[in-house]
């Protein structure tokens, strides 16, 4: 584990990357279900 801390540092970066375009993905698709309603 002590290896490679910049590659755990990277892969959590993108994990909340990820989690963040989810989130913002699933808000926009509600807004548009809304607007459509």
């Amino acid at each position: 584990m002590k290896s490679k801390p910049t590659v755990t540092k990277i892969a959590i970066r993108f994990i909340d990357t990820f989690n963040k375009l989810i989130s913002i993905i699933n808000v926009n698709q509600h807004k548009i279900a809304y607007n459509l309603a």
